[in-house]
């Protein structure tokens, strides 16, 4: 799985339960030979559901602009951090946090992600669609190209 998803470790969510559960059965739906180094089971206590969502909302992105392919905004933070933006992830985001270029998660395996220290930041993301420097450079060698032939097969047809 790992050469296909480029991922070897996985968080997974059994989902809610309103009874304890002692036990959890894995079915893969292949053969085949697995490892499992490292088996965590982490419990999430919902009883205080609604004050972890809220403290989770107590330092967000403000001043937030939007321009062509580019997101911008500032965030003060009490201590570190992750901001996950539900912007779908992809290779042509990049970040810059106070003017640096910082290197950008995948948050919940989908979206775009953003590890902050404590502090004010300025935070700037932008896309740039990939490959899409090649495929114009591709496009004026073969538009060149085509010039050229279509000269050259005039030429052949006065006699020259």
């Amino acid at each position: 799985d790992n050469w296909y998803w480029e991922r070897e470790n996985y968080l997974i969510n059994f989902g809610f339960s309103d009874y304890e559960r002692t036990t959890c059965t894995i079915t893969f739906p292949k053969k085949g030979e697995f490892r499992l180094n490292d088996i965590q089971v982490l419990v999430q206590p919902m009883d205080k559901y609604p004050e972890q969502i809220e403290a989770l909302r107590d330092e967000p992105l403000k001043n937030i602009e939007f321009g062509v392919n580019q997101i911008s905004g500032t965030v003060n933070l009490t201590r570190n951090k992750i901001l996950c933006l539900s912007i779908p992830y992809s290779k042509g985001w990049t970040a810059k946090v106070d003017g640096q270029k910082t290197r950008l998660l995948k948050g919940n395996y989908a979206f775009i992600a953003l590890p902050l220290e404590a502090g004010h930041h300025d935070i700037v993301f932008t896309y740039f669609t990939p490959g899409l420097k090649v495929g114009l450079g591709c496009f004026a060698i073969s538009f060149i190209v085509v010039i050229l032939l279509r000269r050259k097969y005039k030429r052949s047809l006065k006699g020259e």
